[in-house]
């Protein structure tokens, strides 16, 4: 069943980043097109293979990163198109195969009805040992209750975009935990909400690779976490935002 974008209350963007990943690019492209016919925003963060060219032909709108980023900057390049372009919601997928179109609606139903501003997809399921330690150390660092800690997938309504393309958000470089204090700082209501997922149809994640990455990983996120953000001034941070009114 396809379900037309007059469906929604709102309009939604769904935000794809991707580094090198024409492998998998047109499939979800044509997934998410095919069952909703929302409108898709690739982020190509100077992929050296043909993801721009494929995820074009796909049928999705194409912006190129003319270096290497990383993943958070490319999602920050995707809101400032969002904010520009009037959406409402933006919903960030991973290009690798993971995120399974058919739960974009269980995540965007808590922002259509008003009862969170940032709506995670979480499924424990997919946790490698590495993923579920860091888990348990940042639950236990941060106080939050909530399970997946790093999912990408994820949905924010239009208020979360200025915070998130604000100065202070810049230091950031995943959509993790450090993503879920901040918001959680500037007065935003996030929500888990339970999805399936699928193992990843091409590569290898960079983070949950070896216990190297994900010790250093840890090491960096609590640092950043800790010391630029939890003790920041809010007023400071909403005449940055005011910034982009």
């Amino acid at each position: 069943m396809i379900i037309r974008k007059s469906f929604f209350d709102k309009k939604i963007l769904i935000i794809v980043p991707a580094y090198n990943e024409e492998a998998t690019i047109s499939n979800i492209i044509s997934l998410i097109k095919g069952r909703y016919n929302l409108d898709v925003l690739v982020v190509d963060d100077c992929s050296q293979d043909n993801t721009r060219d494929v995820s074009q032909k796909a049928g999705a709108a194409v912006l190129s990163h003319c270096i290497n980023c990383g993943a958070w900057c490319a999602i920050q390049t995707g809101f400032r198109y969002a904010l520009n372009k009037g959406y409402d919601i933006a919903v960030t997928m991973d290009a690798d195969g993971q995120h399974l179109p058919e739960y974009i609606p269980f995540i965007i139903k808590p922002l259509e009805d008003n009862d969170a501003d940032l709506t995670i997809g979480s499924y424990t399921g997919r946790g490698s040992a590495g993923r579920k330690f860091a888990w348990s150390f940042f639950r236990i660092m941060s106080g939050l209750s909530i399970m997946d800690l790093t999912s990408g997938f994820r949905a924010y309504n239009k208020k979360t975009f200025k915070y998130l393309i604000a100065d202070e958000s810049l230091i950031y470089d995943y959509q993790d935990i450090g993503i879920i204090l901040f918001m959680l700082r500037c007065g935003m209501r996030v929500k888990e909400v339970p999805v399936l997922m699928e193992p990843r149809q091409n590569g290898c994640s960079r983070i949950f690779s070896s216990w190297w990455n994900v010790l250093s990983y840890m090491i960096d996120t609590s640092f950043i976490a800790l010391t630029k953000r939890l003790f920041r001034d809010r007023r400071h941070l909403m005449c940055s935002v005011n910034n982009f009114k």
